[in-house]
This record gives C-alpha cells, structure tokens and sequence, in this order.
C-alpha cells in the first residue's frame, strides 16, 4: 500500500512538473516542412502558369500572322492563274494551304494552353488558401501563446506578493502585540494617575466634590432669583 502511494506522488509530482516547464513558444518555431513543401510548389505553380501565358501570347501572335498570310498567298494564286503560271499558283496553293493547317494546329493547341492555364490558376489559388490558413492559424496560435504567457507572468507576481505578504504576517502581528501592550500600559499608568491625584492632601474624593459643586450651583441659582426679586419690588 505504502508502495503504490509512493508511485501515485511520483508519478502527480512528475505530472505537476511538465505542467510548470516552459513550452515551446510558436512565434520562435521554424516553418513546417509540409508548410515549406506548399510554398515551394506554389512558386513552381506560379512559375508554370507565367510560362503557359508567355507561350499563349507566342502561339497567338503567331496565329494572327498565319491568318494574314493565307488571304495573301490565295490572292497570288488567282494572280499566278490569270497569268497562266500554274506552277506559281502551284506554289501559293501549297504554301497557303501548309499555313491553314499550322493555323488550326495552333488553336487546338491553344485550347489545350488555355484548359491547362486555368487548372494551374485554380491549383494557384488553392495553395495560396492553404498557406493563408496555415498563416492565420499561426498567428491565432502565437496570439493564445502571448496572452497565456501574460496570464503566466501575472499569476507568478501574485503568488509571489502571497509570499511576501506571508512573511509580512509576522511582522503585523509583533507590532498589533506591540500596540496593545502600549495601548495596556497606558491605560494602566492613566488609572495610577487618578488613584495618585484622588490621594493627594486637600483634595476631595470623587463623590464628594460632586456634591460640593452642585451645593455652589444651588447657592448660586438661589441668590440669582433672589436679586431679580429684589429689582422687580
């Protein structure tokens, strides 16, 4: 029994002390790997969709010039025909016919640009969402460690003013005993003090003096009565 007691405080004891050592602060932590993993394939994705739109801006350039070019090469043809040059017409009829089919490679291949360019936007922007919510959720976490941190700081300056005030209580109680002992020898010394006076020769014991100054204050009343009767006959 005494055993497992032991092992039960040890295992609360050890408990209590992971709670107390310091944690790790978040703001100081380094950025996850799979954190990094999305930045760096965000700016792979970024790089790509640039490429698709420089290439999309090449083959479309490249298309408007082919357009032009076939109206030209038929018109040479009808040229070459009315001067009866079959093989220059010949000519213009094969290159212009060489330039519709380049022209229709370059719009199938443009579609498949565009249809690549807006899946590599959507992936762009879901990474991009997902780093905003690996951000915000980082600041939420450094925000709850700075305010548990100040929650730490002011709990620890209570418990320390508990002990000083702890300390301070003998302190208190010496000089409130200090006090009433004054407080009790002052009280004593006012009671010598009226038992010394009360002793002294000529003087009249309490009792006594009050009759005396009451009897002076009945004399005094009457011989006042007595001069207004005086002056009222």
């Amino acid at each position: 029994m005494t055993g497992l007691l032991g092992r039960l405080a040890a295992t609360l004891k050890n408990g209590l002390t992971a709670l107390l050592v310091p944690a790790d602060d978040p703001r100081e932590m380094p950025v996850a790997d799979p954190v990094l993993q999305h930045q760096r394939l965000l700016t792979r994705v970024q790089q790509a969709r640039l490429d698709q739109t420089a290439a999309r801006a090449r083959l479309e350039t490249r298309l408007v010039e082919l357009r032009a070019r076939a109206p030209r090469l038929e018109t040479q043809a009808r040229r070459a025909v009315a001067a009866q040059r079959d093989d220059v017409a010949r000519l213009a009829l094969q290159q212009r016919q060489m330039a519709l089919r380049e022209a229709q490679t370059l719009e199938t291949q443009l579609e498949e640009l565009s249809r690549d360019e807006q899946r590599l936007t959507v992936a762009e922007q879901r990474l991009i969402a997902r780093l905003e919510a690996w951000r915000s959720h980082q600041a939420l976490t450094a925000a709850r460690y700075t305010a548990a941190e100040a929650q730490v700081r002011v709990h620890e300056a209570l418990f320390n003013l508990a002990d000083e005030l702890a300390d301070l209580g003998p302190s208190l109680d010496q000089a409130e005993l200090r006090a009433e002992q004054m407080q009790a020898r002052a009280a004593a010394l006012e009671a010598l003090s009226d038992e010394t006076s009360s002793a002294l020769p000529g003087w009249p014991e309490g009792e006594a003096l009050s009759r005396q100054l009451a009897q002076l204050d009945l004399e005094r009343e009457i011989e006042t009565q007595l001069q207004t009767l005086k002056q009222a006959g």
